[in-house]
């Protein structure tokens, strides 16, 4: 299950509606949003929300992103993955697995991949206590495994 929110420019809340249902989407929540800027500039969006199946979210998003008015400079998407979703449609068609939307691959892919300070230093220390375990030849695994209490 995803919960989509697409940000778009005012008077364009029709036409992502139309690419939803277009990807199979039964329902969309639209609404309009007061954008304020600390520059005290201020813009009106439209704003919509879909709950839907995770392989609806992923053709849904593509559709849009493929789309001849969609722009990422002028619309924003967030895709979030609740815990929990009662609703009418079963949980075979929600909980459908292995399929992400193109989207959350590509941010966890440069989450997961981007080279940090952070990152840097978890290498560091993981290579350090794997030189020291195998100096001391006592390796966790083999630690873990003799000493599992059964």
């Amino acid at each position: 299950m995803r919960l989509v929110r697409v940000k778009a420019p005012e008077g364009s809340g029709v036409e992502v509606g139309q690419v939803a249902f277009g990807a199979g989407i039964a329902q969309v929540t639209t609404h309009q949003q007061q954008v304020r800027r600390a520059s005290g500039e201020t813009e009106t969006k439209d704003v919509i929300d879909i709950e839907t199946a995770t392989p609806k979210a992923k053709v849904f998003l593509d559709a849009l992103m493929a789309a001849p008015f969609f722009d990422v400079e002028k619309y924003s998407i967030a895709v979030r993955q609740p815990r929990a979703i009662v609703a009418r449609e079963g949980p075979l068609k929600l909980t459908r697995p292995l399929v992400e939307p193109t989207v959350d691959i590509f941010e966890e892919l440069w989450q997961f991949s981007h080279v940090t300070y952070g990152f840097v230093g978890r290498v560091l220390i993981a290579a350090m206590l794997l030189a020291y375990g195998m100096i001391q030849s006592q390796l966790l695994i083999k630690h873990w495994i003799i000493n599992f209490p059964v």
